[in-house]
């Protein structure tokens, strides 16, 4: 196989740099001299294309030939040129000539070889240098006390850990200590410690909150409220009676007070839960502090806010459309006092009016209940209700 020729890639070549080749007579003994090229004779091909006449022609130089290829014809890899010898009676035996370039990420080598190389005779010495000179210039007596008195006894016997290979060894100590058991134990402790932060911030700024019933980590009250347990909050919401409270206002009373629940952050989760805590006191402070509950006198209304606390309890947020901006983008609604921004992501889904059955994901929202959404198909109107899920 003929050794390929290197050439820079789509370099124009100079006559120092032209292609050189030799023809060989018709027995192949002899070489070929004062021979004479027509169109046709020589014939390139760029990376297996077909083949084409080169833009020119060879020169005799001795008993050689050169030619030069333009920048085009060098724009390939790998490039091939055909010195057939089209007359009749054929002058020179046929031959090829194969190319090969370099000096560009499309060439047949990405490296430059004619890039100038730094001499590197010497390196070496220069780095280690003679007496005074390189590494050899190093204060050795000073700077090996200095890092005598930096190695400690213990950073000593880190280092004899490392190399005695200790680190897998102790790792699989580590995990095997570390069982599943240990593992939720250690989870309970980060989750406790989250809740108490969110509880010790309820307790320090909701009003009047303070000293009121409250769950510890291990879901047991921490305080007990006058005549009234947590564990029947539930049983005096299911009975809640109609004399100090209507069933409508107390649902009024939720959907006002209620946030938004799974906050992104700790900060969020307090907010969260500093409403809720405070719709319950709301309530609470309402029942009576002694005696049984009569019957409920309001079973619709009741229904209708055991639905609301189901949805509450699922953290979903309900809501009504108000006089204002009313579109098939934006909606005014009651949803007052939610941080700019806060239900972004949310879906809106209309439960009443035209829009009913519709729903749209919230792009935006301002404190004063202004709703953003994505086009929906009509527009509600003052009144319609619907749920951010």
């Amino acid at each position: 196989m003929k050794t390929p020729i290197l050439r820079k890639y789509a370099t124009l070549l100079t006559t120092a740099k032209a292609i050189p080749f030799s023809l060989l007579t018709v027995d192949g003994v002899d070489f070929i001299t004062g021979a004479t090229f027509a169109a046709g004779d020589i014939q390139i091909s760029i990376d297996g294309g077909a083949y084409v006449d080169t833009a020119n022609l060879p020169v005799a130089e001795g008993n050689s030939y050169r030619l030069i290829l333009t920048v085009a014809e060098l724009t390939g890899r790998r490039i091939r040129l055909s010195i057939v010898d089209q007359t009749g009676t054929k002058f020179w035996l046929d031959t090829d000539v194969i190319i090969e370039t370099f000096g560009n990420a499309a060439a047949m080598y990405a490296f430059d070889f004619d890039t100038a190389s730094v001499a590197q005779t010497g390196d070496s010495y220069a780095r280690i240098g003679v007496n005074g000179a390189g590494l050899t210039s190093l204060a050795t007596s000073t700077n090996l006390a200095t890092l005598l008195t930096r190695l400690t006894a213990a950073r000593a016997g880190n280092l004899d850990e490392l190399a005695a290979a200790n680190i897998p060894t102790d790792i699989d100590t580590l995990l095997s200590r570390l069982t599943s058991a240990r593992a939720a134990a250690l989870s309970d402790l980060i989750d406790a410690g989250r809740l108490d932060t969110i509880f010790d911030s309820i307790l320090e700024n909701v009003a009047g909150l303070s000293g009121a019933a409250m769950r510890g980590t291990d879901n047991a009250n921490t305080t007990t409220p006058d005549n009234v347990t947590i564990g029947a909050i539930a049983n005096y919401v299911d009975t809640l009676e109609a004399a100090n409270i209507t069933i409508n206002n107390f649902v009024d009373t939720l959907e006002t007070v209620i946030g938004t629940p799974s906050g992104a952050s700790l900060s969020d989760d307090v907010a969260v839960v500093q409403q809720l805590a405070a719709a319950v006191k709301l309530v609470t402070d309402e029942l009576p502090n002694s005696g049984a509950l009569t019957s409920i006198a309001q079973a619709a209304n009741l229904a209708t806010a055991q639905a609301i606390l189901r949805k509450l309890e699922q953290g979903i947020i309900i809501g009504a459309a108000v006089a204002g901006t009313l579109s098939a983008t934006q909606a005014t609604t009651d949803l007052t006092g939610y941080t700019d921004g806060q239900l972004i992501g949310a879906v809106i889904v209309w439960t009443s009016g035209v829009c009913n059955g519709e729903r749209t994901d919230i792009t935006a929202n301002t404190a004063a209940g202004l709703l953003t959404y994505t086009a929906m198909t009509l527009a509600p109107s003052n009144g319609d209700t619907f749920k951010i899920i």
